[in-house]
């Protein structure tokens, strides 16, 4: 059983965040696909991607069964494909926990500690003005040029910590 309060039993190396601005760009299978590409592409994460100069040939991705990148999907199933291509692997299989399982995923686990350090930090969202305005009840982005400007600035100041 997992011990709840062990925020680094799962935990087997370092860790990539990749931040996404919501509003201007979804995720979905192919994004993550380009952020694995670019984690290979990343000397400090050879050791765990890499043997020798070569992509290890044996990859096991953990999901947690959402549908931007659940493998019973076909247009998920063609990225894998690409990326099994693309790297050149021998074998690559891709584990999903069904929903209400999360407490059974290592991945989720894996991320507790990262979720407890980020716990409490805020991060001006409008530093170079609001970019957001109540419309009928809903919040909707009215400037996405100041939208962007506000999310690199975060974006940058979380890359800080």
């Amino acid at each position: 059983m997992i011990d709840p309060s062990d925020t680094t039993s799962l935990c087997s190396g370092k860790m990539w965040i990749f931040v996404h601005l919501e509003y201007f760009l979804d995720t979905n299978c192919e994004t993550h696909i380009v952020d694995l590409m670019s984690i290979t592409k990343e000397e400090s994460f050879n050791e765990f991607t890499h043997y020798e100069s070569s992509v290890k040939p044996f990859w096991c991705l953990l999901m947690d069964g959402g549908p931007d990148e659940n493998p019973r999907f076909l247009v998920n199933i063609l990225k894998y494909l690409l990326l099994f291509k693309r790297l050149d692997l021998d074998y690559l299989t891709i584990r999903t926990h069904i929903l209400r399982q999360s407490a059974y995923n290592p991945v989720k686990w894996s991320m507790v500690s990262l979720s407890s350090k980020l716990a409490g930090i805020e991060l001006n969202a409008f530093t170079y003005g609001k970019h957001l305005e109540s419309i009928n009840g809903k919040v909707t982005i009215v400037n996405e040029e100041l939208g962007c400007h506000n999310f690199k600035h975060v974006k940058e100041h979380l890359y800080e910590l």
